[in-house]
C-alpha cells in the first residue's frame, strides 16, 4: 500500500463510521417515534433506514480498501454515495417525520446516485482486474 493511501480514506472512514451511528439512532426513531405517530409512513422510514446502513457501510468498505481504487473513482463514488444519502435518504427521513414534500424526482435521484456510485465502483474494479491481467501478460 503506497503511504499516501493509509490515512487517505480517514476522512471517508469517519463519515461513514458516523452515519452508521446514525442509521442506529434512525432505526429507533422508526421503531418508537415513527411507528406511533405515522404508522402509515413507518414503510418509507424504514426503506430510508435500510439504505442509510448500506451506504454508510459501503462507505466504511471504500474508505478501508482505498489503495486499490483510483482516486478519481474513490471520490467519485464517495461523492455518489454521499449525495444519494442526502436526497433519497434524507428525502425519506424529511417527508415521513416533517410531512415535507419534495418536487417531483428529488428522492429518485438520490437513488439514481446510488446506483451510478454503486456502477462506477463496479467498474472500477473490472477495470483493475483486466489491468492486472495485462501485466502480468
Amino acid at each position: 500500500m503506497r503511504e499516501e493511501d493509509k490515512h487517505g480514506g480517514s476522512g471517508i472512514l469517519a463519515v461513514g463510521l458516523i452515519l452508521m451511528g446514525l442509521s442506529v439512532a434512525m432505526g429507533a426513531v422508526g421503531a418508537h417515534l415513527v411507528a406511533h405517530y405515522h404508522p402509515e409512513a413507518i414503510g418509507s422510514f424504514e426503506t430510508a433506514v435500510r439504505y442509510h446502513s448500506l451506504h454508510a457501510m459501503g462507505l466504511i468498505i471504500l474508505a478501508l480498501s482505498r489503495g486499490f481504487w483510483s482516486r478519481k473513482a474513490y471520490g467519485i463514488v464517495a461523492a455518489f454515495f454521499a449525495a444519494g444519502l442526502v436526497l433519497f435518504c434524507g428525502g425519506l427521513y424529511a417527508k415521513t417525520l416533517l410531512q415535507f414534500s419534495f418536487p417531483n424526482g428529488f428522492i429518485p435521484s438520490g437513488g439514481m446516485a446510488f446506483i451510478l456510485g454503486w456502477l462506477i465502483w463496479g467498474a472500477e474494479a473490472i477495470r483493475l482486474k483486466w489491468g492486472r491481467r495485462e501485466r502480468a501478460l
